[in-house]
């Protein structure tokens, strides 16, 4: 069977092949721009691989969605891409079969499969890339909730007041998001007296990778913006994580995310963590569960024939 996975995301797109049984390989990245030139790039990009007639594409993209009839229903961080049907596109053009699935969910799927969490009953997977979100597999299960955004941690308000993330300001999209994090770029910017690269930026050039570039470079404020996400990151997580299944693979995360994070205080712990969790062995959290925006493995998770899903594949 031939396989094509496509990311549609907010800065960038991505083409992707399988290589191997349990591996992808990236065959190319450009920038997102309006929806007839992104797609008219995807399709070109496709052509050069000159797919076969039973072509099955996996595309995944962040939400809303109507994954059943395969349509891009106005994402925040995609703006034109109302209504637009991609999955019949696809077929119409180069035959096959198409699939949509939400980005966080691809990857939290692929993930679980593939990566990092395989053997786990339940996790988490965080999408931090141009917004803010989440799949969950829930006792050995993609849960999608009614609508496929079950995942949607971004709308959660972490402040009264801050950058504005889908409409909501001081939300968790908006501090840990690559549009949250240029706009308190700006902010803090705007407010800052000393010295600093970011002062010689234009406003639209105050991203978050030149906020990354300058802090990893050693500029005071950069590193100080950078400290501010973080902590609205622990903080999130520290809830995320507490409210999650309590399984003893669940505690050994709980346990060794709140000490990495140093969030027993900032979360209503205790300073010391629990007993139980001093007795366990902590599992180390690996990057693979970590990853960003829809890359590769999680166009490999949506293109997983649904028929060998098993809901507890890894979980008995």
């Amino acid at each position: 069977m031939n396989i094509i996975g496509l990311d549609i995301g907010g800065t960038k797109c991505a083409l992707s092949v399988p290589d191997g049984p349990e591996r992808v390989r990236e065959v190319v990245r450009f920038a997102t721009t309006d929806v007839h030139g992104t797609l008219d790039r995807l399709f070109r990009e496709i052509a050069r691989l000159a797919p076969p007639p039973d072509t099955v594409f996996g595309v995944s993209c962040g939400g809303p969605l109507d994954s059943g009839q395969g349509l891009i229903l106005s994402p925040p961080n995609l703006p034109g891409w109302d209504r637009i049907a991609i999955c019949a596109r696809l077929t119409e053009r180069f035959g096959g079969r198409a699939f949509l699935m939400n980005d966080a969910n691809a990857c939290a799927l692929a993930e679980w499969q593939f990566g990092a969490g395989r053997g786990c009953r339940s996790l988490l997977f965080l999408t931090m890339g141009t917004g803010m979100g989440a799949g969950l597999i829930l006792d050995g299960r993609l849960y999608e909730g009614v609508t496929g955004n079950a995942g949607e941690v971004g709308h959660l308000r972490l402040a009264p007041a801050g950058p504005v993330g889908y409409g909501k300001a001081g939300s968790f999209e908006g501090f840990c998001s690559g549009g949250g994090i240029a706009q308190l770029a700006r902010q803090r910017v705007a407010e800052f007296t000393g010295v600093s690269a970011l002062r010689s930026l234009a406003a639209d050039q105050l991203t978050a990778r030149e906020v990354g570039v300058a802090a990893e470079a050693g500029d005071a404020l950069a590193r100080a913006i950078w400290h501010e996400v973080g902590e609205r990151l622990g903080e999130a997580l520290a809830l995320l994580i507490d409210r999650g299944p309590g399984d003893a693979r669940g505690d050994r995360a709980r346990g060794a995310a709140r000490q990495r994070a140093g969030l027993h205080d900032r979360a209503g712990h205790a300073g010391r963590p629990d007993r139980r969790l001093r007795r366990r062995r902590h599992r180390p959290l690996s990057r693979g569960a970590i990853r960003g925006l829809g890359g590769p493995r999680g166009v490999r998770g949506l293109i997983i024939p649904r028929k060998i899903r098993p809901p507890r594949l890894f979980c008995e």
